[in-house]
């Protein structure tokens, strides 16, 4: 009888064991296919945080080219560490936090504004902060009208929302075609990790004959 028990027990044990095992060899294969999915669709994501890599710009289609009014500009609100002016070519333009999707950055919806990247660094924190801005519009000039004019070590200025201003000496100009941008892009986003830069993005055209903007105006600065 005791012998019966035992067997019992014993097989008793066998089956919550291997039940066990199952449903932790069944977690683990969950947790293994959600892992190849999850990197799969993270692509566009560094391995420096849950920042998307950028490799090529959007231009709005319809811009709205009304100037924001001096009562506007005043009440653009932000945090207080988040730029929220900018100064390119003595113009002062909002800045507008957005995302980043499919790897591209869009252009802003006013040509007046500039956009920035907030999952990239914030002023004075050591870490690259990318913006897009629209040189020409239709009718009127935009916030990065002149960011051709820029020589190295012209200075650009960023305002943040507590009033902090940061200065930017440019150290690099370039023009790129869009598909050079699929490499370029990411290397100057990344960057370096030890100095503190700001990376400014615009579309233009080669020349009067391009029918779209083909050409991405890159422009470098480093916190003075």
């Amino acid at each position: 009888m005791g012998l019966k028990i035992n067997r019992n027990a014993e097989i008793a044990t066998k089956i919550v064991f291997f039940s066990l095992l199952g449903i932790i060899i069944i977690i683990l294969a969950k947790i293994f296919i959600w892992e190849i999915s999850y990197y799969q669709n993270k692509t566009v994501e560094t391995r420096t945080g849950e920042q998307v890599i950028i490799t090529d710009l959007i231009d709005p289609e319809t811009p709205i080219e009304t100037e924001p009014t001096a009562k506007e500009m005043k009440e653009h609100k932000v945090g207080a560490n988040s730029p929220r002016y900018i100064t390119v070519a003595e113009k002062k333009s909002r800045v507008i936090n957005i995302a980043i999707e499919n790897n591209a950055m869009e252009l802003p919806d006013n040509i007046h504004d500039v956009n920035w990247y907030s999952s990239t660094g914030k002023p004075g924190q050591g870490k690259t902060i990318m913006m897009a801005g629209i040189i020409d519009g239709t009718t009127a000039k935009g916030a990065f009208s002149g960011l051709l004019e820029l020589k190295k070590g012209s200075v650009i200025t960023i305002e943040n929302g507590d009033g902090k201003e940061y200065s930017y000496s440019v150290t690099d100009i370039a023009k790129i075609s869009r598909d050079e941008g699929k490499n370029t892009l990411p290397d100057i986003q990344i960057g370096n990790k030890n100095e503190e830069k700001l990376v400014l993005l615009s579309l233009t055209k080669t020349n009067a004959e391009s029918t779209a903007a083909d050409t991405i105006v890159v422009v470098q600065a480093k916190l003075k």
